[in-house]
């Protein structure tokens, strides 16, 4: 014989089970995905570092590379943010039409320009006025793209700002201003001053006043980002041959006095200069140019005619003629291509190729002006006269 259960009993078991299943579901649950940000145009070797912090504060970043951008290749509405540095002149029509497309995404993306750099992304839409799909944050670039810490601080800045995560904003981690001095691979940290660089290499059997020495100049980021592998390779290279040879960071006010105090013998420069000729003028020693490109891989540059693009030679050649830059010659590229997120790979046939040029230049510049000869070449190109 069925005995009947209680109306109110029976309601309680029934929530307990909906209770039950509810905090235990045996379907299976979709985690909700992380955010989605796109960088483009960064400085190589940055984006790596922000991959590997993203992990950590569930976030998920992409980097579109230049050739996915120019090929129309992404779609921007895809990503609740989007950052862009550097833009390229050529891809104008398609950075609008990419951004115009975003915006009109639900919910819009929304587009910030990174830097300085940034600021010609902004200009693609000068004439919208405040309906400018690009918008700019001053607070950004005081994080972008200065050290390792500042771009962790980045990310986290731009999830509890804009994505409404949980959590507290990191102000930007101040500068160091005393990192001016000499730098060596073999060395912990920068040198305090070149005084300290000098005493530390004769004590490592390199005596810098019985050998000649090089200077390699390098942006900061660059240094830490862009370019390691390639001002190591420089300063290896000339210590191969008997050169004392360490890299100092351009760029600040006190910039051209360090060097100064280095005594160098040549100059080279791994990215466009913003000294001035009077500057160099009184430094009175040769100034060479260790180019790069990224557009192009490695591999198709040394087995095509093409690979050193003509932006890349206005950008690193033309501009600095004007300054009395000499022998720009490749020192590194990519290995990809594609203006990818990737870090310069330097070239060691090319790397050793430019440190004989400039050890030819620091003999010449040795060489007692009765010693010299010069050679006129005459422009005479099928037979013809200009």
């Amino acid at each position: 014989m069925l005995k009947r259960v209680p109306r109110a009993v029976g309601l309680q078991a029934g929530l307990l089970l909906v209770s039950v299943l509810t905090a235990n579901p045996a379907w299976p649950q979709e985690a909700r995905e992380p955010p989605r940000i796109a960088f483009i145009g960064l400085h190589g070797g940055v984006f790596e570092a922000l991959e590997g912090f993203a992990k950590g504060l569930n976030l998920r970043v992409e980097y579109l590379s230049d050739e996915q951008v120019a090929g129309k290749r992404c779609d921007l509405s895809t990503y609740r943010l989007v950052f862009i540095q550097h833009t390229r002149d050529d891809d104008q029509d398609v950075y609008r039409d990419l951004f115009r497309a975003a915006k009109q995404a639900k919910p819009p993306t929304r587009i910030f320009a990174v830097g300085r750099e940034g600021a010609a992304a902004a200009a693609i839409f000068k004439d919208q006025g405040d309906a400018n799909p690009v918008e700019t944050d001053p607070e950004i670039s005081k994080y972008l793209p200065r050290s390792r810490e500042n771009l962790r601080r980045f990310l986290i800045y731009v999830a509890v700002k804009y994505l409404g995560q949980a959590g507290e904003i990191l102000p930007p981690v101040e500068a160091d201003t005393t990192a001016t001095g000499p730098y060596h691979p073999d060395h912990e940290g920068r040198f305090p001053s070149v005084a300290a660089f000098l005493e530390w290499s004769a004590a490592k059997g390199r005596n810098p006043d019985q050998r000649p020495r090089a200077a390699v100049m390098v942006h900061t980021a660059h240094l830490e980002f862009q370019q390691p592998r390639v001002v190591d390779a420089l300063i290896r290279s000339f210590e191969g041959r008997g050169v004392v040879a360490a890299g100092f960071t351009d760029g600040n006010p006190e910039a051209a006095a360090i060097v100064a105090q280095f005594k160098p013998d040549v100059v080279i420069h791994t990215c466009h200069s913003s000294e001035t000729v009077d500057e160099r003028s009184k430094l009175g020693v040769p100034h060479l140019h260790s180019l790069f490109f990224r557009r192009h891989s490695i591999d198709f540059w040394q087995n095509n005619l093409a690979g050193f693009t003509a932006s890349d030679a206005a950008f690193q050649v033309i501009g600095q003629e004007h300054l009395g830059a000499i022998e720009p010659l490749i020192g590194a590229g990519t290995v990809h291509g594609g203006g990818g997120a990737e870090s310069f790979t330097p070239i060691p046939e090319r790397i050793e190729h430019l440190t004989d040029r400039a050890l030819s230049w620091i003999a010449l510049r040795k060489t007692s002006h009765a010693e010299k000869r010069i050679a006129f070449l005459y422009y005479d190109r099928e037979a013809g006269q200009n």
